[in-house]
């Protein structure tokens, strides 16, 4: 994405994140609201200043005949499948050919029609309610799967959305963390850190950059805030 998009803060994308799930809960019409919901989600939760720059709707594959894919994000590679809230999206539904396919089958289907350059790194399947992430260098796999309500808690693992480092095939990656909370590992998710300057308990901390409110980022030390101070 352009680097000239917002930088936002982890407790400004958590504020964020908690205000995207109140605005779309109990929304999902899958015609009228798809490009709402991902412009959306892309400006105001992953700081993308003009989100209809990043991505690209109904783009059209041929099959046997003419059909459109749902969102594709072009930098990062990611082909969205979009559901109406009412859709499970582990069930085969009936397709214009008479098959029955999955819609992670669907959107694989239309992948393969794709131009080479375009090959999806990433498929996610959503129905508004939920986020099937799926890695394709290893499609067969289970599917990460994110569910709205828990967005303001787990809003980094979308973060491949936007992030283009990946992308760019360095020689080498490593992943460097101040501060590591082991208490704090979502499930499933084994990514380790190359190198980790401390690992400390679960607790809220501040200073050294770290803020709570746009306060005590500037403290020449790191604290542990008192919970009456965050819990009110």
């Amino acid at each position: 994405m352009d680097r000239e998009d917002i930088n936002m803060t982890d407790t400004q994308q958590k504020a964020a994140a908690k205000q995207f799930v109140k605005d779309w809960t109990g929304h999902g019409d899958e015609k009228q609201e798809t490009q709402r919901f991902w412009m959306a989600l892309l400006q105001k939760v992953y700081g993308v200043a003009e989100p209809d720059k990043a991505i690209e709707f109904e783009v059209r594959v041929k099959l046997d005949h003419t059909s459109f894919i749902d969102g594709y994000i072009k930098d990062t590679h990611v082909l969205i499948e979009q559901k109406g809230m009412d859709i499970d999206l582990k069930k085969g539904y009936k397709q214009s050919d008479g098959s029955m396919l999955t819609p992670f089958q669907q959107a694989r289907r239309y992948a393969g029609y794709l131009p080479h350059n375009m090959n999806p790194r990433w498929i996610v399947v959503c129905n508004f309610k939920e986020f099937h992430i799926h890695d394709m260098n290893r499609p067969n796999d289970t599917p990460e799967v994110i569910r709205l309500e828990d967005l303001e808690n787990e809003y980094s693992r979308l973060q491949f959305l936007v992030d283009t480092l990946r992308e760019q095939n360095p020689a080498s990656l490593k992943i460097c963390t101040f501060l590591d909370k082991p208490e704090r590992r979502v499930p499933g998710v084994t990514v380790k850190a190359d190198y980790t300057g401390y690992v400390i308990p679960n607790e809220f901390v501040v200073g050294y950059g770290l803020d709570f409110n746009e306060h005590y980022r500037n403290l020449p030390f790191i604290g542990v805030l008192r919970p009456e101070a965050y819990q009110k």
